[in-house]
């Protein structure tokens, strides 16, 4: 039996009707609404439930396996693989349902009891009205409704709404190691920070490792707004305190590890080093491009024309570069892709070429928590006597959110660009993870 807090055991058996659920990424908010679901339907004889996620393929990772599991000496008859449902033996039945196309819980001939909504930020921000709740209307039926509160989800405006109308009207602070709860007439509101599932050491590393910001919405729950800087994480100062640093040089004896972004004008590169210190990987940005009417042709042989002495090099791209047919570049075979150009011309000049490439480029919110984390822990420093570099340092210091939005203010047509393929390496090697990831082999 897991140790639950006295928030969580009310959890476990409120019954009011709408119960809302702001919790870290890693808390005990999924277990106990499983719990509460199945708990509802064996209760009540003939009744029909649901489980749901953004996509099915989420759902069924989330709660199939489980599902069958904690049912299974209540089975009426084996469960239903293809449509993802079981029968309990009082008659009742409990779905697993992906939201990526809300209307699958839509047109039965019997009406749904209720349900467990989860990673709510993700959810199709017309889902509930549109689909959820009135599925509920004939029978009255419940919902939890529980997620991350991430700013950066599409969903995250009704998610604060909805915390907001069931605390009535103020969400409360959400205490560490026990929680929080408010209620409002049908609706009530819990909140939890990781704290009550993670190892308090694990806890500490992790915290240490991101920006306040990050931790507060990753790990506390907290219904932050984005405002102001889009690189809060950056300290133009220099090192120790700070994020620049003359001393960084090239050192021939080290891969070179690059990030590209492959606009046209500017086109823009980093080249920097990864190093080991006290325990954790830095990058240290020795050089940057910041081209104007330039093409990938140009920007490769610079490179390899500037660092004649470096014979491994390891480049992050974006995924436009392998998707992109380049216009300044055609063979006989017609356009060539960014990234065929880069790897012909490393080719050619006998150079080791290492590619960390990705199907598709990560989530933008994603690649800027990661950089945001490296600033704000000093694990990126960049030579400031670059001029290339002081126009990433401008990146740093202008970007800003639009006001209301989390879209970026790009009215700047020059800004955007050297930090984009910082902030895609950033991502790809040192991500926001429970754990933390490190990435030794290129040392």
């Amino acid at each position: 039996m897991i140790n639950l807090t006295p928030i969580q055991r009310r959890y476990l058996r409120d019954e009011h009707r709408f119960i809302v659920v702001a919790a870290g990424r890693r808390s005990r908010k999924t277990l106990i609404a499983k719990k509460k679901i199945f708990k509802r339907a064996l209760i009540n004889k003939n009744t029909l439930w649901f489980h749901a996620a953004p996509t099915r393929d989420q759902a069924k990772q989330i709660f199939w396996d489980s599902l069958k599991k904690y049912t299974q000496i209540y089975w009426a008859k084996d469960p239903n693989e293809s449509n993802l449902y079981v029968t309990l033996i009082n008659g009742s039945q409990i779905w697993v349902v992906g939201m990526d196309k809300p209307q699958r819980i839509e047109g039965r001939d019997i009406s749904w009891n209720g349900c467990h909504l989860a990673e709510f930020g993700d959810f199709k921000p017309e889902a509930w009205d549109q689909n959820i709740r009135p599925v509920l209307a004939d029978t009255l039926g419940s919902a939890i409704i529980d997620g991350v509160p991430d700013p950066y989800k599409a969903n995250f405006s009704n998610h604060r709404k909805m915390s907001q109308m069931a605390s009535g009207g103020s969400i409360p602070i959400i205490d560490p190691f026990d929680g929080a709860y408010a209620e409002s007439g049908e609706w009530c509101f819990y909140g939890w920070h990781s704290a009550d599932v993670l190892d308090k050491n694990e806890l500490n590393s992790i915290k240490e490792e991101t920006d306040p910001q990050t931790f507060r919405i990753e790990y506390e729950a907290s219904f932050e707004s984005m405002a102001g800087m889009v690189y809060y994480g950056f300290t133009p100062d220099y090192a120790p305190g700070g994020n620049l640093d003359k001393t960084i040089k090239y050192d021939k004896n080290l891969p070179i590890v690059m990030c590209f972004d492959f606009n046209v004008s500017p086109m823009t590169a980093i080249l920097g080093h990864i190093r080991n210190i006290d325990g954790h990987q830095e990058y240290h940005a020795f050089k940057g491009y910041f081209l104007k009417n330039s093409n990938t042709k140009q920007l490769i042989d610079r490179i390899i024309a500037d660092y004649v002495d470096t014979k491994t090099f390891y480049l992050t791209p974006c995924q436009s570069s392998i998707a992109r047919q380049s216009s300044q570049e055609m063979n006989a075979d017609g356009y060539r892709t960014d990234l065929a150009i880069i790897k012909d011309a490393m080719y050619e000049a006998r150079r080791n070429f290492n590619i960390n490439k990705r199907s598709k480029n990560p989530p933008e919110h994603k690649a800027i928590r990661a950089t945001n984390s490296m600033l704000f822990n000093n694990r990126i420093k960049i030579n400031p006597d670059c001029p290339a570099l002081r126009e990433l340092q401008r990146d740093f210091e202008e970007l800003t959110y639009k006001e209301g939005t989390t879209a970026i203010d790009t009215s700047d047509p020059m800004r955007n660009h050297i930090s984009k393929a910082l902030s895609y390496l950033c991502e790809k090697y040192w991500p926001i993870r429970p754990q933390h990831v490190e990435i030794p082999d290129i040392l």
